[in-house]
Parts: C-alpha cells; sequence; structure tokens
C-alpha cells in the first residue's frame, strides 16, 4: 500500500539532534578570598621568612633537613585550613575566631622556629598540637562528623608524637619529626578514598595558592634587598636586578598559565579531591620549598655577587629554579607536549648549570638562571599557548584547553 504524497508532506519532519551539553558547564557563585583568611596568609609568609632566615643561617645538609622538618607542619596545616574555608563560611563569628586561633597558633608556632630543633622545642610541639585539634574540631563540622581523614590522624596520631619527642635530644629529634613529617604527608594519599566526595568552589583555592606563591616571592625579593651591604656596589645593583628579573619570570611561569589551568581542571575533573591533593597541596608545596631555597642562594648573591657560590648553595639556586619549572610538567594534566618538553628541558638546563656553577661568579650564575627563565615565560607566552575561548568559563582565557571541548562549547553556546 503506498502513501498518499500529501499526507508525507504534511508530516512535519523531526527535530534536529540537540547538542549535547558541554562538560561541567554550571554556573556557579565565586567564592572570593575572605579577609581573615588573607590576614592567616601574611602570619604563614612570616614563617615562610623564619624557615628561610634558618636554613641562611644553617647550611649543608643537615640544615636543609631541619628546614624541611619545620616548614612542613607549617604547610599542611595551612593546607586544610584552606580546604576547610572553601567548604565552609569562614565569615561566621564562630569559623572566625576559631580561624583567629589557628593563627595565634601558627603565629606561636613561628616565632619558635629558631629553637625548634636545637633548643626548647616544647613550645612549637604544644603549639602544633593546638592547631591540629583546632583544625580536625573544624573538619568535625564541615564533614557533619568525626572520622577517619587525615585531620583526624594528625590531631589525634602524629601531633601528640611530635609533642612527646620534643624533649629528646637534638639529632634525636631531627630524626624522629623528620619521620613524622613524613607520615603527615602521607596521610592525603594514603586516605585519599576517605575524601573523595568533596566538592570545592573551583575558583577560591587556585586565588588563595596563587596569593601564597606571589606574597613568597615578593618576601624572597624584601630578604634578598636586606642581605645587600650598606656601601652599595654596583655588582650588588646587577645581582638584584637579575633576582628581579628571575622572580618575575618565576611569576610569570606561574600566573601567566599555571594558577588558571589549575582551575580548569576543577571545574571539569570529576574527582575534585585529586586536583587538590596532587596539584594545591602537594605541587605548591614544592613550589614554596622552590622560592626558599632559590632566596637563600639569590641573597649570598647580592651580599658577596663576584666570588663563585659554595656547592650546596649552587645546587640550592640551580635546583631550586628546575624544580619550580617542572612541578607542573606531567601530561596527565593535559599540558601540551611542547610546553612539557619545554619546561622539562629548561629544568634540566637549571641542573646542568649546577654542575658549572661552581666555576662561575655568583652574579653570573644568577643572571644565566634569569635568563633561562626569562625565555621560557616569552616562549610559552608568544609560542606555546593557544588563544581560543575557554569552555568552562575560567577567568583565565589562554590556558590549554582541548579542542574537542572548545568545539563543543562553541556548539552548546551556538543560537
Amino acid at each position: 500500500m503506498q502513501q498518499d504524497p500529501r499526507a508525507a508532506a504534511a508530516t512535519p519532519a523531526p527535530p534536529p539532534p540537540r547538542p549535547s551539553p558541554a562538560p561541567r558547564l554550571e554556573l556557579e557563585v565565586a567564592k572570593p578570598v575572605s579577609w581573615v583568611e588573607l590576614f592567616y596568609d601574611l602570619v604563614f609568609v612570616f614563617a615562610v621568612t623564619q624557615v628561610t632566615s634558618l636554613l641562611t643561617h644553617h647550611g649543608g645538609w643537615t640544615g636543609l633537613l631541619a628546614a624541611w622538618v619545620v616548614f612542613t607542619p607549617f604547610w599542611w596545616s595551612w593546607v586544610g585550613s584552606s580546604v576547610l574555608a572553601n567548604l565552609t563560611d569562614v565569615d561566621r563569628t564562630r569559623d572566625r575566631l576559631r580561624l583567629f586561633g589557628i593563627v595565634l597558633a601558627t603565629l606561636m608556632m613561628t616565632t619558635m622556629i629558631p629553637h625548634a630543633l636545637n633548643g626548647e622545642g616544647t613550645l612549637f610541639a604544644v603549639s602544633f598540637v593546638v592547631l591540629r585539634g583546632l583544625l580536625v574540631w573544624w573538619s568535625k563540622d564541615a564533614f557533619q562528623r568525626l572520622r577517619l581523614n587525615p585531620f583526624t590522624l594528625s590531631a589525634f596520631v602524629i601531633s601528640p608524637l611530635v609533642l612527646l619527642s620534643s624533649r629528646l635530644p637534638e639529632h634525636q629529634r631531627v630524626l624522629v619529626w623528620g619521620v613524622l613529617m613524613v607520615a603527615e604527608l602521607s596521610t592525603t594519599y594514603l586516605l585519599r578514598a576517605r575524601l573523595a566526595g568533596i566538592r570545592v568552589e573551583p575558583s577560591h583555592l587556585p586565588e588563595r595558592f596563587g596569593l601564597v606563591i606571589m606574597i613568597s616571592l615578593g618576601e624572597s625579593i624584601g630578604t634578598v634587598g636586606r642581605a645587600m651591604s650598606e656601601g652599595i656596589q654596583p655588582l650588588q645593583l646587577l645581582a638584584l636586578i637579575e633576582v628581579f628579573v628571575l622572580c618575575c619570570g618565576l611569576w610569570w611561569i606561574y600566573f601567566h598559565f599555571s594558577n588558571a589551568a589549575i582551575e580548569h581542571q576543577l571545574r571539569t575533573r570529576d574527582n575534585q579531591s585529586q586536583v587538590v591533593r596532587e596539584l594545591l597541596a602537594y605541587g605548591h608545596y614544592l613550589l614554596t620549598l622552590a622560592i626558599i631555597v632559590i632566596s637563600v642562594s639569590t641573597g649570598r648573591v647580592v651580599a658577596t655577587p663576584l666570588p663563585p657560590l659554595p656547592t650546596g648553595l649552587t645546587w640550592l639556586a640551580c635546583g631550586g629554579t628546575a624544580l619550580f619549572l617542572a612541578v607542573f610538567a606531567w601530561p596527565r594534566w593535559g599540558l601540551r607536549r611542547r610546553l612539557v618538553v619545554l619546561r622539562l628541558s629548561v629544568a634540566a638546563a637549571g641542573l646542568l648549570l649546577g654542575l658549572l656553577g661552581g666555576r662561575l661568579p655568583g652574579v653570573l650564575l644568577i643572571g644565566l638562571l634569569a635568563a633561562l627563565v626569562a625565555v621560557t615565560s616569552w616562549a610559552e607566552t608568544s609560542r606555546m599557548l593557544p588563544k581560543e575561548p575557554c569552555a568552562c568559563g575560567c577567568r583565565s582565557k589562554r590556558h590549554y584547553v582541548p579542542h574537542h571541548l572548545v568545539q563543543s562549547w562553541r556548539e552548546h553556546s551556538a543560537p
């Protein structure tokens, strides 16, 4: 039986298929960093300055180990408070007062840094116990109950052991605290399943971590400036300019691309806790350590620019620069292959300078490192980064977005 052509013509055509929506395009209200968080950040950077001073006055592997041991509890506590501040409203009186208590405990620990390992470490340890107790109380409110996670393990196991071992002799204390800090760093990874379900506001944490990186870079310049002698010499001015160029290059590499790329990952990844753990907690831990060791070596160069740096300080300068460049250069986070190769190549060049730096004047070594970082910044800005619009609504429009996401966003936005 044939169908009437007039009836077929009258039958409306099926509507065209709607384009699939771009992934994770929900609109979210941005959560700005609060004033009380900024207040905490300034006290935390004071701790970074104290750790830098400790490493400056106690060089060698022993001083490096001591600086790492005292810095780690500050960092992991600051990371925990940043995540909890993202999950809660710190403008409420209760949370604000609790954060003030955390700031006070951090300040007490900071003032005891010079004596934590080679003198009386009890006050440092007691302040750490109080700090972790405040954090576990805050986490109980944020997660609605007390459960096994990095906050409880640190508050009820690690920090009490730090207190119990605070009366040990100096060398034993450093070793025991070093083991405990390895455990402190490991809890976030070992108990990652306990935090897998958290959902964070994606613009707040990159801004918070970025502010600490920016303040740390600025403080490193201030530390270097204070290292200049009263009678300023032309070579000292040249070294100061080189250090400034180096810090500006590090700033450019981080803020022109990396910080916005982190926000992009938080918006587009289903497992946000993995991004927080690997890029923010561990990644920025390494970035801050890199800034500390670079500041120590550049301070020596500005004070005495012509002599070659000692071997240890040479490796601090070159290794710290290489570490800063290599932190985010792994393919799993969607970086372009050319960008990964560029950063790893420049990091390798920085390490190669470490082999030759002991024979070069300090001012020349820092100048070469500054030139490497400046060229890398220029290459990333003008040659590497695409100009496609972002598919996820991030603030920066120049970070890497896979082509299929850009195409999906265009289809979704088409009228």
